[in-house]
């Protein structure tokens, strides 16, 4: 692959662009104003104080409640389309994928850390699956691209994205929902706040979505691919006086999905010949409390203090074949953290402000309630065999393949504590010139206790044939044997590391509405173990710690008499140890996905935002993410699975996973003008280029690229009391893949994106 040159870049920027959020604004004292249509400005606190997106010199793209309604997104992955550097893949519900700017990851066993920190009104959620928030009741969410350790709480090497609620106030609001569409789709929802008191405010939020699957079993004749979801959140905001607030959040949510995790790929889509249902279960709930005070002086105290729990569940038919050769029965985790932070947050001084912060997790994670079945099938097919030169015994183990088949487990528990102290600050040298700079320290422990054990289901007839040929197999160690999958009592792992990231930037006020920052920042991810079932011995059980360097350059602006707003930002990272999971072939026929560390990687590319209002009525908007990640160095030791013998393979120079080198995203809204409202027509297309679900790169783990068109239109009453839409997704029926890899049986399988979609919601405001 080509590497992005600045120079070609220098075209793709003329285009022009920035953020999602778009709003029109009137002056009722001049008739010009109220022709002009203009930008809203948009408050974040990546800084941990509002300010506008604009005026923030960090690399992030910002959606209000406004624009996350106009995209008809449900989920935090409804977003990925519109913001280009957002990347999602994997297996759908619990198991999925994501990351930013290519550097995609998920927290696969109670071993590994995610690399994009997730945080809910400011608590960090500790395990990726729990990234997938509903936006029901959220007032903005905020993609923070490229490590994030000088601000939040929790160490990041790939980005943050910050969800934040709305916030209970003294004015009554009511927000009903009705949404439905083909496949059953049927979602509702509903959002009240207001005063209970004269000094308590209240919030409470809920929503409840549901579809029917539309993938065809040819083994079973069933449909597979339902979907669940609901949400619910309370709010609780005591003002005790002027300078002091407590706010109590409470949410608890669910969903479940019977979508295939993979179909075969020489199947037709949506089709699928599995035998066992697929089914992926995920219970979340958490609880916080937020105190504020403010001082005279204008410095502001924050404490936060959370406690989460979240509990995952797959069933996975990985085999996929009528078969049982082998499952994920289930493929689970319990995971509970508490999270303090306490944040003390500066005035804007004439010359310089600042932030810093303590903050402490402790983590619970536990995986007892994870298991591999293997089935009788798996014993004919692959164990037999190997005795077919001794009559007597092959028999043997036919006649009571049943009894040698079971479960593997490995339940195992990790502890894991981090501490944390940072400091960010900005010190203006004048009006135009702006000096950043931040230091974050980082200690985290792990304490991790590993076992393993094979449970056949007849004991006795495994010891039965381990006596029959003379204990030169272990048979009493069934099923997991014939994998490799040997007992392991119970032990136990420590890693105690430490870390100091910088962040070192400069500022520079061109005008008003121009900013140009410059920035170097290091971050960190730590090192841990596979610990789950382990097919390959321990020889890959345990992984390193990952470091990042980081430079960006960018730019924000509004533009052409407040006609077109461009952001853009230019970035180049260095990852030394990366963490990547490959697929490790274990034997001939057989292979194991593990996380192993690369040796370098380089992560650059361009990203641009550009909003366009070419007439009063027509705004248009690009945004766009290229990309070049690839390994720089990465000789991995693998077994031959012919041989059994130790080789190097060399990644160099391959593309890392769910990466692909260009994303684009386009979107034209027409406002048509009415007495009794306004009518907004929108269409949006986006596009993905060819990427690879290994680090391999092989054929079998290509994702060709595709593009999808998406319409919306949705009509706003002038009272203000309803809107309504009618909208089509993937308008062209589109076929596409958004994972593509090798089953345990090294079978060529994909996941396969969403078809055609259509529907229509309306909301009631009181």
């Amino acid at each position: 692959m080509k590497r992005i040159k600045l120079a070609s870049a220098i075209s793709l920027i003329l285009v022009g662009t920035t953020s999602q959020v778009s709003a029109q604004e009137t002056n009722e004292n001049s008739q010009q104003a109220k022709e002009k249509p203009s930008f809203e400005v948009i408050e974040v606190t990546a800084q941990k104080r509002r300010q506008s997106v604009q005026e923030v010199p960090i690399a992030i793209q910002a959606f209000n409640e406004e624009s996350i309604s106009k995209l008809g997104a449900a989920l935090v992955t409804d977003l990925s389309r519109a913001a280009p550097s957002l990347n999602f893949g994997g297996v759908n519900g619990s198991l999925m994928k994501m990351g930013i700017r290519g550097i995609v990851d998920f927290s696969r066993n109670i071993g590994i850390d995610a690399r994009t920190g997730i945080y809910i009104d400011g608590v960090y959620q500790g395990r990726s699956y729990s990234a997938n928030q509903p936006v029901i009741g959220l007032s903005s969410v905020e993609i923070l691209r490229g490590p994030q350790g000088t601000l939040f709480g929790k160490n990041t090497v790939s980005g943050a994205i910050n969800l934040s609620t709305k916030a209970a106030s003294e004015d009554f609001e009511a927000i009903l929902g009705l949404e439905a569409g083909n496949d059953g789709l049927l979602r509702y929802s509903a959002y009240i706040n207001g005063a209970i008191t004269d000094k308590l405010y209240g919030s409470f939020s809920f929503a409840d979505s549901s579809s029917d699957g539309y993938y065809d079993n040819l083994t079973t004749g069933d449909t597979w691919g339902d979907v669940e979801n609901d949400v619910a959140r309370l709010e609780l905001r005591y003002k005790a006086t002027d300078s002091l607030e407590f706010i109590l959040r409470a949410d608890k949510g669910s969903s479940y999905n019977t979508l295939p995790a993979y179909t075969s790929a020489s199947l037709e889509p949506f089709t699928t010949i599995k035998g066992t249902l697929d089914q992926d279960i995920l219970d979340f709930s958490g609880e916080s409390l937020t105190v504020n005070y403010d001082f005279d002086s204008g410095y502001q105290f924050t404490s936060i203090t959370a406690h989460r729990k979240t509990e995952s569940e797959n069933y996975n038919d990985n085999d996929m074949t009528p078969a049982v050769f082998l499952h994920d029965d289930p493929y689970g985790e319990i995971s509970k953290q508490f999270t303090q932070e306490f944040r003390v947050v500066s005035p804007r001084f004439d010359n310089y402000d600042w932030v810093t912060g303590l903050y402490y997790y402790d983590g619970t994670t536990d995986s007892t309630n994870r298991s591999i079945t293997i089935g009788a099938d798996f014993t004919n097919a692959f164990l037999a065999p190997a005795f077919a030169a001794i009559p007597p015994i092959y028999d043997l183990i036919v006649a009571n393949a049943n009894g040698l088949a079971g479960t593997v487990k490995a339940p195992s528990e990790l502890e894991n504590q981090s501490t944390a102290a940072y400091i960010h600050g900005n010190y203006r040298i004048n009006d135009m010139y702006e000096i950043t700079a931040g230091l974050r320290y980082t200690k985290e422990e792990k304490d991790l206790t590993f076992s393993q054990q094979n449970y056949p289901n007849d004991p006795a007839v495994a010891a039965m044939l381990e006596a029959a040929v003379g204990g030169l197999f272990p048979f009493s160690m069934s099923p997991g044997a014939a994998l490799g999958a040997i007992n392991y009592a119970p032990f136990e792992r420590s890693k105690s590391e430490t870390d100091l990231s910088p962040t070192l930037g400069l500022n520079i006020k061109l005008s008003e509405d121009q900013l140009l920052y410059g920035k170097y920042t290091k971050g960190f991810k730590s090192g841990g173990w596979n610990a789950e079932t382990r097919l390959t011995g321990l020889a890959s059980f345990e992984f390193k710690d990952e470091s990042v360097t980081n430079f960006e350059l960018g730019y924000k602006s509004i533009l052409f008499d407040d006609n077109v707003r461009f952001n853009v930002a230019l970035f180049s990272s260095q990852f030394d140890d990366f963490q990547i999971f490959q697929f490790i072939p274990t034997g001939p026929n057989t292979s194991a996905n593990e996380l192993t560390n690369a040796g370098e990687v380089s992560n650059q590319g361009i990203e641009i935002e550009t909003q366009w209002y070419a007439t009063e009525n027509l705004l248009l908007t690009f945004n766009g993410t290229f990309l070049d990640s690839v390994y720089d160095k990465y000789e991995n030791e693998v077994k031959d699975p012919l041989t059994g013998e130790l080789v190097i393979v060399d990644y160099a120079g391959n593309n890392l996973e769910f990466a692909p080198d260009t994303k684009l995203y386009f979107d034209a809204s027409y406002t048509m003008a009415f007495e009794s409202g306004d009518l907004v027509l929108s269409v949006d297309y986006s596009y993905t280029s060819e990427s690879y679900g290994d680090a391999s790169n092989e054929a079998d783990y290509t994702m060709p690229s595709y593009s999808l068109v998406n319409t919306r239109a949705t009509f706003f009453a002038s009272s203000g009391d309803w809107q309504a839409s009618l909208w089509v997704k993937n308008l062209a029926d589109e076929e596409y893949s958004t994972n593509s890899n090798r089953s345990f049986l090294r079978a060529p399988r994909l996941l396969w994106g969403p078809h055609r979609t259509f529907g229509a919601s309306v909301q009631f405001m009181f």
